[in-house]
């Protein structure tokens, strides 16, 4: 059995594992923990994960008061797995420990130079390749018999490609062409391997867009193992962990109630740009206090905070029985445990993302991978079927984001839908391709609740985030719940504090800030470096 897995299936409730200081231990996909049934919001669809299936090295279930101190060590990954599965855990704390693929599913290259779709291109040494009938394909290590652990092809149904411009710490979506469903590396005509890790490779269009000088990145964006998945676990602590890639997804905390993480450094490994294929940290109907204080994190595909709820849609109802059946109705999250008895739940009005009733589940019954039978104490008068979503209030968290370091990304800083206090304070958010701080909700496309009530956005540091918005405008903070009724007057959000905040951006670009379906924001003490503008209205998008 490998060493490390064998020290982990040995803990005991009340037990504190000291690893070898400094030590490496290495844990290979095909000699792992595999497990199936742990379904994971916000990940891969039925078709690419039909079975809930994970593949981990440190696996708790049904354990309580344990802390596992790495001393330094390193968990090194070879192949696909997800790290680290905790689930109906209480009090488990794991810190100084060190995680990292041998191999990261995500491959990158430099273009040195691109001479009218002549390019140069020089491949990260640790980005493996083949050529294969003139295709560019990236490799995962090899197995014991010869074959690799993965592959992805540079252009395909399910690879996206970023282009991250060093010298303006810039990373955003690479272009489109005809046929791509994802914003992908422009078509090659012919490649040929010129060194080592040096490629000369001809654009079919020599205008494509493939910037010289920056930094290309590809991945696959199918989430179907990801960083960390924390099921119904309480009292979780997570302290100066460093982790130097996530793949798929970052850690995903689901229905777990009192989660810190502290000193934390989730930033690349040196020689790379990249660190997580999507969000960092992602709090999934969780409950308690989410604390993230002290962490570093740049370099990521997708958003660092993501915190919410997940509606699901009313497809039938009894009154007489008290009854009704709800749907996950995202084809990424669907499963798992969604409610639990005596929970309260609100009916939520789908255009416009108003509560109108609320009540508490009795009982629940899981029906299938995608529909749940809750009986309720009571129901409301009418509902629109397939149409309006429930939300369970219990499972929402109070929130503390203080002293943390937001680097470069492709996507938002803190998205953030809880209705209990939520306190962002004295944080750093620099080169985010979206604002550091976006507030949404929504009944059609995400499905992730709900509203909220009251965040702080304090003493915060804000620079050259939002560029993506537009030429003119840094956007820097968003409210945008999707609300689908145009004519909707009403809030859908309650108060927003920002004060004694820094916002920078580039010599010539304005900032943004757009307060959609609120009912109060108080903007106090905050400096600008340069004419900032208020958006209250999505018409004025149009």
């Amino acid at each position: 059995m490998n060493e490390f897995i064998e020290k982990i299936l040995n803990i005991k409730d009340g037990t504190t594992l000291s690893l070898e200081k400094d030590k490496v231990y290495h844990v290979y996909d095909d000699d792992c923990i595999f497990l199936e049934g742990y379904y994971c919001s916000n990940t891969a669809t039925k078709q690419e994960n039909p079975n809930g299936f994970r593949k981990t090295a440190l696996w708790l279930e049904n354990k309580n008061n344990v802390t596992i101190d790495g001393k330094g060590a390193t968990l090194l990954i070879h192949g696909i797995m997800t790290p680290i599965v905790l689930k109906n855990c209480r009090n488990i704390t794991i810190k100084n420990l060190c995680i990292d693929y041998f191999r990261p599913t995500m491959s990158e290259f430099s273009v040195v130079q691109n001479e009218n779709g002549i390019c140069t291109l020089s491949i990260n040494p640790e980005s493996t390749f083949e050529i294969q009938d003139n295709v560019l394909v990236w490799c995962g290590e090899k197995k014991a018999d010869g074959a690799f652990r993965w592959q992805n092809t540079y252009k395909n149904a399910h690879t996206l490609s970023m282009y991250f411009d060093q010298k303006t710490n810039c990373l955003q979506f690479l272009q489109k062409e005809e046929g791509d469903v994802f914003p992908s590396v422009p078509e090659f005509a012919s490649l040929e391997r010129i060194g080592k890790n040096l490629l000369k490779a001809t654009l079919k269009n020599k205008n494509a867009f493939l910037p010289e000088g920056c930094v290309i990145q590809s991945r696959s964006v199918v989430r179907d193992q990801i960083g960390g998945f924390f099921e119904r676990c309480r009292d979780l602590t997570f302290d100066n962990l460093r982790v130097m890639f996530f793949h798929g997804l970052g850690m995903l905390a689901q229905y777990c109630k009192n989660i810190v993480y502290q000193n934390c450094d989730f930033t690349p490994k040196q020689g790379r740009t990249f660190s997580s294929n999507a969000d960092f940290l992602h709090f999934s109907g969780c409950s308690g206090k989410i604390t993230v204080r002290g962490c570093r994190a740049y370099g990521g595909h997708d958003d660092f905070i993501n915190i919410h709820g997940t509606h699901l849609k009313v497809v039938q109802a009894d009154g007489e029985k008290k009854n009704i059946t709800v749907r996950f109705a995202n084809a990424c999250s669907w499963g798992f445990q969604a409610f639990s008895r005596g929970d309260i739940v609100e009916f939520v009005q789908w255009d416009n993302l108003i509560p109108y009733f609320k009540t508490k589940v009795l009982r629940f019954e899981r029906l299938n991978d995608t529909d749940i039978k809750l009986y309720l104490k009571k129901l409301p008068q009418s509902l629109q079927l397939d149409k309006d979503c429930v939300a369970n209030l219990t499972q929402t968290p109070s929130v503390c984001i203080k002293n943390n370091y937001f680097g470069y990304s492709a996507a938002r800083g803190v998205l953030c839908t809880t209705p209990k206090k939520a306190v962002i304070a004295e944080n750093s958010f620099e080169d985010l391709a979206g604002p550091a701080l976006l507030v949404e909700d929504d009944c059609n496309f995400w499905y992730e609740s709900g509203y909220t009530k009251k965040i702080l956005f304090k003493n915060n540091k804000v620079n050259r985030c939002g560029f993506a918005e537009n030429e003119a405008e840094n956007l820097d903070i968003a409210v945008t719940p999707q609300v689908m009724d145009k004519t909707s007057k009403n809030f859908v959000h309650g108060t927003l504090k920002i004060s004694g905040n820094i916002f920078s951006t580039v010599p010539g670009k304005r900032h943004l800030l757009k307060f959609y379906h609120i009912r109060t924001v108080r903007l106090k003490n905050n400096i600008f470096d340069a004419e900032y503008i208020v958006k209250t209205s999505p018409q004025e998008d149009r």
